[in-house]
């Protein structure tokens, strides 16, 4: 038995454990929310058209694949570009700690007894009212 697109898309949506309509919102194909009946599983023939091919990259999905069979079901560059894109934020984040840290002259952001006493000090001083002469 040949395997059909929708059969495939059926397997892909199993793999990325998503719904159809997520899959939809993901491609930007609002007319097929709620049609899933119609573009997955055995014996479905419609196919997702090829005015929505660019947008199967937004969740990852080769879409010579989905039509075809062949080459991989996941596009890599997609994900090696979201794993780029994790590392350069995660050093970035770093980078905002660290810099953080020697703005506060700290080791960490935790506070000692004595600064959180101070600060609590400082609040209710500033929020009591004075007395009127």
């Amino acid at each position: 038995m040949e395997v059909t697109p929708a059969q495939r898309l059926k397997d892909f949506l199993d793999y990325k454990k998503i719904s159809f309509n997520d899959f939809a919102k993901a491609i930007l194909a609002k007319t097929l929310i709620g049609n899933s009946s119609k573009y997955i599983g055995e014996g479905q023939k419609s196919v997702i058209g090829f005015k929505y091919a660019n947008n199967f990259s937004n969740i990852g999905l080769n879409y010579n694949w989905y039509l075809t069979g062949e080459g991989s079901m996941i596009i890599e560059e997609k994900i090696e570009t979201n794993l780029n894109e994790i590392i350069l934020e995660n050093e970035r984040l770093k980078t905002e700690v660290k810099l953080l840290r020697e703005f506060y002259g700290k080791p960490n952001f935790q506070e000692n007894a004595e600064t959180q006493e101070t600060r609590s000090g400082l609040a209710k001083t500033k929020h009591s009212k004075q007395p009127s002469k």
